[in-house]
């Protein structure tokens, strides 16, 4: 049997492949991921503010290293941390559940940063003699959060042939 050449389409014969091609997909416009780099910047201004928290709370207790100076470390960065928490945007639309869990989860872990981040910098704001590698901790859970957060959002993002619509 001779073997039958290959042929490369024509142009029509290509077009119509494509038009085809159009028709199988769907027709809703796939969601644009939002831009990390807005997501990072926001998320700096939430450490900002974090961070002014933990200083009018180290103000109290500075003074003296009592049990107020204690209780004062540790409730203003829980106060924020709950609010911090209350303004999660959660997704919108269906995303499957594994997705789902990964971004409760980093949600979670981002929450629980931004606390011992707070913490720290209320603790240590006021205190003399603070090694230099217990403030790079204390900024390592404040660039963890961030991390987190950014892949929380990411796991957040899901067009439709992720979302199995």
């Amino acid at each position: 049997m001779p073997a039958r050449p290959i042929l490369a389409p024509t142009g029509t014969e290509f077009a119509q492949r494509t038009l085809r091609m159009d028709k199988l997909t769907t027709s809703k416009p796939l969601a644009v991921p939002k831009p990390m780099i807005a997501v990072i910047f926001r998320e700096c201004i939430v450490l900002l503010v974090g961070v002014a928290v933990s200083f009018v709370a180290s103000l109290f207790g500075n003074a003296g290293r009592d049990i107020g100076a204690l209780a004062a470390a540790i409730l203003f960065p829980i106060a924020f941390c709950l609010v911090r928490a209350a303004m999660v945007r959660y997704p919108q639309g269906k995303l499957p559940l594994l997705r789902r869990g990964g971004f409760q989860l980093a949600i979670g872990l981002a929450i629980i940063s931004l606390f011992v981040f707070e913490v720290g910098v209320a603790m240590f704001a006021g205190a003399a003699d603070i090694p230099l590698g217990a403030w790079g901790v204390v900024a390592s859970f404040g660039a963890g959060y961030v991390l987190l957060l950014c892949v929380a959002y990411r796991l957040s993002y899901s067009p439709d042939y992720l979302a199995g619509e």
